[in-house]
């Protein structure tokens, strides 16, 4: 791959969905992506690796996109990096949790193709 993508991790239990964002993060914004099942996972991955932005679903086994924001804005090395959550759960009290721990958009699914693009607009600017 080339050094220039940009590099996205996304994080969800449902396959399809990360095969959705993988496709569309591919092919429109040309960004390197790589995926995680939970927030376990995708915690070894940021310790491996560099990324641009963390999407992560609100709603996994074994680690919460909750409790996985928490460690990221807790974690220097990784505290800067933007973060979108997806929830298929209008969830107030989640919602305000995730706010006041630092995520840059919080959106429910199933989501509008054009809020996506706008939250990645806002989050992961193109290259120039």
């Amino acid at each position: 791959m080339e050094n220039s993508k940009q590099r996205v991790l996304v994080v969800d239990d449902q396959a399809i969905i990360r095969r959705l964002l993988r496709a569309y993060l591919e092919t429109v914004r040309q960004c390197e992506v790589a995926e995680a099942e939970n927030g376990l996972e995708a915690v070894n991955l940021l310790l491996a690796s560099r990324f641009d932005l963390l999407i992560t679903d609100l709603m996994m086994p074994e680690m919460t996109g909750l409790e996985l924001l928490y460690y990221v804005r807790n974690s220097p090395e990784v505290a800067a990096l933007p973060v979108i959550m997806l929830t298929s759960q209008e969830d107030e009290p989640d919602r305000r949790k995730a706010v006041a721990l630092g995520v840059n958009n919080y959106l429910v699914k199933p989501f509008n193709p054009l809020t996506m693009k706008e939250a990645l607009e806002r989050c992961l600017p193109r290259l120039t």
